[in-house]
């Protein structure tokens, strides 16, 4: 009777087919090829790889990842091998239009997603919604009299619209980057599918108080990831912007209204620290009880531990692209490094995985199965000591322990 490899396998494995197929066409076909020196977008490694290089690492990628799926079948452990290739596709020929095209997807929702929340908020708490609402309305006031909002609501407009009409000029190298993403993610599936055996035998490092040591440094880290690039659009507010490209440090010329809206980038970075710091903190458990729906339930583990994973991963892929994109515009060494400063994506993504690996760890029993979503109203009582050990907590639990 044959025995067909895990279901991670066989997607990633039938992944790795198309890519060989892509690989083949790729060399017949070199001007299908969207990578290269005269791309249209070019922000990774895949930048400096003409058509037939390309074209070769993927099909060496697709080729490694058949005959390690045969390896699978024959009953053989690739873990290992998984990973790395992982890594291979998303490094070699992934890019930053990954992360890019995320941090659009939610600059064309933010405004909704604002308003939606403060109504929300005030509905659910008026006593602390209504203060936030007043000076939502006094700001749009302030706005209004001083002639900026039309003007602020025409940048939204051109920004929607730029957005949207460049997306057919860029969807080719766009597309192919969320491909190689998307192989990438199936690959480190099926390594992490294999790897949970291991995790389900709970190491120490796995358990408090070694669990406590270092799930909130690094959850630490990951939320202030995008603080640098947070402080630098601050500078907008004030006489000296800065975040010029090319060498520049100061940005000579920004008007009022450019001036505003880069500075509204404060907002998202904002969130990306609190949804970060949820993962040791008691709303990264239980949803705030002013939500409606979902308030006062369980936050759905799968659900923060998929979102988390996916934008570590993109975060990730995008740093060695953000270490060459200097050198690959031709800017200067001193640009170079400001930019590793602004954007620490190599620090950043791993953290930020780290961080969910730390939620996940002790929000799931030892067989890796997720506690119920939601619990009914009242005080939660205390976990016995049979099941403070299955849920990874301890008397206070570890999360308690991360918050004080």
């Amino acid at each position: 009777m044959i025995t067909l490899p895990p279901r991670p396998w066989l997607v990633a494995g039938t992944l790795s087919v198309a890519a060989t197929a892509v690989g083949v066409l790729w060399l017949l076909r070199p001007e299908a090829y969207p990578y290269g020196p005269h791309a249209t977008v070019r922000t990774g490694l895949n930048a400096l790889l003409p058509a037939s290089a390309g074209a070769v690492a993927l099909l060496v990628l697709g080729a490694l990842g058949i005959a390690l799926l045969l390896w699978k079948w024959a009953g053989g452990r690739a873990a290992i091998g998984a990973a790395l290739l992982a890594a291979g596709f998303a490094i070699v020929l992934g890019d930053t239009s990954l992360f890019s095209s995320l941090g659009y997807f939610v600059g064309l929702l933010l405004p909704f997603v604002a308003l939606t929340l403060l109504v929300v908020l005030t509905k659910a708490r008026p006593r602390t919604g209504a203060p936030v609402l007043l000076l939502a309305v006094v700001g749009t006031v302030v706005l209004w009299a001083s002639g900026q909002l039309s003007s602020l609501l025409t940048l939204y407009g051109t920004y929607v619209t730029n957005t949207i009409g460049s997306l057919g000029h860029y969807l080719s190298p766009i597309a192919w980057s969320w491909a190689m993403a998307a192989t990438a993610a199936c690959w480190c599936w099926a390594a992490v599918a294999e790897l949970r055996e291991a995790l389900r035998q709970r190491a120490a490092w796995t358990r408090p108080p070694q669990l406590v040591r270092w799930a909130r440094p690094v959850t630490i880290v990951a939320a202030l990831g995008a603080a640098p690039y947070d402080l630098l659009r601050l500078t907008w507010l004030t006489p000296w912007p800065m975040g010029g490209g090319n060498a520049e440090i100061f940005i000579d010329e920004l008007d009022a209204t450019t001036r505003i809206t880069g500075a509204l980038f404060v907002l998202p970075c904002a969130a990306s620290v609190l949804l970060v710091l949820g993962l040791i903190c008691e709303w990264g458990r239980v949803f705030p009880s002013w939500l409606p729906v979902v308030g006062g339930a369980r936050v759905p583990v799968r659900l923060v531990t998929t979102v988390g994973a996916a934008v570590a991963a993109a975060i990730t892929m995008s740093a060695p692209g953000m270490l060459l994109m200097p050198f690959i515009h031709g800017d200067g060494l001193a640009t170079a490094l400001l930019w590793q400063l602004v954007f620490p994506f190599y620090l950043w993504g791993p953290a930020l995985a780290a961080a969910v690996l730390g939620y996940w760890l002790r929000s799931t029993n030892v067989d890796g199965v997720a506690p119920a979503v939601s619990t009914p109203p009242g005080p939660r009582p205390a976990a016995r000591p049979a099941d403070a050990l299955a849920t990874g907590h301890t008397a206070g639990t570890t999360d308690d322990a991360l918050e004080r």
